[in-house]
């Protein structure tokens, strides 16, 4: 099984190099407003008038320690103040879908472009791509906003935010999620960017009670009963999963949540090696799915079963969970 604790190191790794360069300890950050005339000017070249459909972005931790390990990142002198090393701007029009990656100093770092007009009118139906419309909350703001209420986590040098701008239901909002390096807790925010309201604040053991896990996988005592979850961000060559052994016949429940920023990702489930499911999820901009196997209900033979996300492209934060049962 892999460790989503090793993905998330191998994602924010790749983040601080990728921002960080030659600035030194330190580098600038800014909030997801301040960077959208760069990022709109950027799509210009590929879209005559590109409409935002979504921004993301991490402010990633400074200090993590464990045993005789420390991970020392240097992009962000201050997680929780809406300020992040680089954002993603995702636009749409003409047929055309393009993402911008601009650093905090207002440079393009990266840029993708998806120009196949049926797919992106597809993603568009889907709900994915739908135009931002009267967000008045930028992320700094909304970071105020949470830090004064009694119910959002104190940041500390572990601490790590993701941050996603979407529409929902005709209404801009921001959806920030707070988590502990290395540890799958998690609090998360939905902020109505509009008026500023605090729609939830959300905080969970991740899979401690699965919604939809059906009746038959809560099994009586008779039954034995083994699972596993991860969480992680799968990045290409380094996905996030996790695996179970059952050791009679019996029943096998795996369910996947992910949020993509940009990119290609594949999720499916493994016994003894052999592919049995497998689904593709494609986005341009922000994009979230829950994916439970659709042969929750069969029967399974004994082996080993692996649930796995990986990314194609880009990169997605995931939530892993697999649980089996059987009789001796």
């Amino acid at each position: 099984m892999k460790s989503g604790a090793a993905c998330a190191i191998c994602a924010l790794m790749v983040l601080a190099t990728a921002l960080s360069g030659c600035t030194g300890n330190g580098m600038q950050t800014a909030n997801s407003g301040s960077l959208l005339n760069a990022a709109t000017g950027a799509a210009k070249k590929y879209i005559d008038s590109p409409q935002l459909t979504g921004i993301a972005g991490v402010e990633p931790f400074k200090n993590y320690k464990y045993e005789d390990m420390e991970i020392i990142i240097y992009a962000d002198d201050e997680v929780g103040d809406g300020k992040a090393p680089g954002w993603l701007y995702s636009f749409v029009g003409g047929g055309k879908a393009v993402a911008i990656l601009i650093m905090g100093n207002g440079g393009v770092l990266g840029e993708m472009i998806y120009s196949n007009a049926s797919n992106v009118e597809e993603m568009q139906k889907s709900g994915n791509m739908k135009p931002i419309k009267d967000c008045k909350y930028n992320s700094e703001e909304v970071a105020k906003i949470l830090k004064a209420d009694s119910r959002w986590p104190k940041m500390n040098e572990s601490s790590t935010l993701f941050w996603m701008l979407s529409m929902e239901n005709e209404t801009p909002v921001w959806e920030v999620m707070f988590s502990v390096f290395n540890s799958y807790s998690e609090t998360t925010a939905r902020i109505n960017a509009r008026t500023g309201t605090v729609i939830s604040i959300d905080a969970r053991e991740p899979y401690s009670s699965p919604q939809g896990d059906p009746d038959d996988v809560q099994p009586p005592e008779e039954k034995k009963i083994v699972e596993d979850s991860t969480s992680g961000i799968a990045i290409p060559l380094s996905g996030v999963s996790a695996e179970i052994t059952i050791e009679g016949w019996g029943q096998v429940y795996a369910q996947v949540d992910a949020t993509i920023a940009t990119g290609s990702v594949k999720c499916g489930i493994e016994w003894d090696g052999a592919l049995i499911e497998e689904k593709e999820v494609e986005v341009v901009g922000v994009g979230s799915f829950q994916y439970t196997f659709a042969n929750t209900f069969s029967t399974y033979a004994p082996g080993t079963y692996r649930v796995f996300v990986s990314a194609e492209a880009g990169a997605c934060d995931c939530s892993v969970y697999i649980k089996g049962t059987w009789r001796e």
